[in-house]
C-alpha cells in the first residue's frame, strides 16, 4: 500500500474525496453536522436507507447524503461522500467555513486528469485540472489561468520541508494535441494518476485513494489505512420524496 492509501492507481480509477487540514475528527463531525442541517438535512441510521446505488439516485430518489469519515492521520481527515461533485464542492465550501479550516477535495477522473480545490473561510482559495480539454469544451484564457494551480496558495497545508515549488513540478498540463507529438525530455507530463499519488504523497495524505461508490461496494479494507476507524453517518431531508417518514437521529 502507497503512501496515499492506494495499492496502485492504474487508469480507469474514480477517486472522490473532501480533506480536512486538522487533526481534530469531532470537530470535523460536528461542522459536517451543522453544514447538512443547513442545507435541510438530519441525522439518519445509515442502516435504516435503502442500498446505495449511485449519486444520481442517492440525490434524486433517495434525498440522503452518506460519508464515509476516517481518523485523523497526519494532520487531515478524510471523507468520501455520497453526492456527486457539485454538491461536493458545496459541502466543502461550507464545511471550510463551519470548522474554519481548509478542506481539499481531491478528484481523480478516469485515471486520467486530476483536479483538486482548496477552500478556506467559504472561500475558494485554488484550484487546479490537468487536462482542460479533456471533455472537447472550448477554455478561455482566463478560465486557463483559474485551473492551471498555484502552489504558493497552498503553503498552508504544506508539511514541513515541503516548498510550493515541489508541488509545481507535479502540476503539468496535459492537452490534446501532447497526445499527437513526441515530448522532448524537458517537457515531462505527468498524467492524472501518477499526479493524483505525487500530490497526495507530498502532502501526507494517507487516505484519499478511494469513493463513497467504491467503498460501499468493494469495503474499505485493503484500500485505506485504519480502516477500522471509519465511520459512516447519513443525513436526509425530514420527509422522503414520496412523503413518507425517515426516522431521524438526535
Amino acid at each position: 500500500m502507497s503512501e496515499n492509501g492506494s495499492t496502485g492507481t492504474g487508469t480507469g480509477e474514480f477517486f472522490e474525496s473532501i480533506q480536512v487540514f486538522t487533526d481534530d475528527r469531532a470537530a470535523v463531525l460536528s461542522g459536517l453536522d451543522r453544514v447538512m442541517r443547513s442545507m435541510g438535512f438530519l441525522p439518519v441510521d445509515p442502516a435504516s436507507l435503502p442500498p446505495y446505488v449511485g449519486p444520481v439516485q442517492e440525490e434524486v430518489e433517495v434525498e440522503a447524503r452518506r460519508f464515509f469519515v476516517g481518523p485523523a492521520l497526519d494532520g487531515w481527515v478524510a471523507l468520501f461522500p455520497s453526492a456527486d461533485l457539485p454538491e461536493q464542492l458545496a459541502t466543502a465550501q461550507r464545511l471550510s467555513e463551519e470548522t474554519h479550516k481548509y478542506c481539499l477535495v481531491l478528484n481523480l477522473h478516469n485515471g486520467d486528469v486530476f483536479y483538486y480545490w482548496l477552500f478556506h473561510e467559504g472561500k475558494l482559495i485554488d484550484q487546479y485540472d490537468s487536462s482542460p480539454d479533456y471533455f472537447g469544451e472550448p477554455r478561455s484564457p482566463e478560465e486557463l489561468e483559474a485551473v492551471r494551480g498555484h502552489p504558493e496558495r497552498l503553503r498552508p497545508i504544506l508539511p514541513p520541508g515541503v516548498e510550493p515549488e515541489d508541488v509545481e513540478r507535479i502540476l503539468t498540463q496535459s492537452f490534446a494535441e501532447d497526445e499527437a507529438r513526441d515530448l522532448n525530455p524537458d517537457e515531462l507530463i505527468l498524467w492524472g494518476d501518477e499526479q493524483f499519488d505525487e500530490f497526495t504523497r507530498l502532502l501526507h495524505i494517507r487516505n484519499a485513494a478511494h469513493s463513497y461508490e467504491d467503498a460501499a461496494r468493494e469495503g474499505l479494507v485493503d484500500f485505506v489505512e485504519r480502516p477500522e476507524e471509519f465511520i459512516e453517518v447519513a443525513y436526509a431531508p425530514p420527509l422522503r420524496s414520496d412523503g413518507g417518514p425517515i426516522t431521524t437521529l438526535s
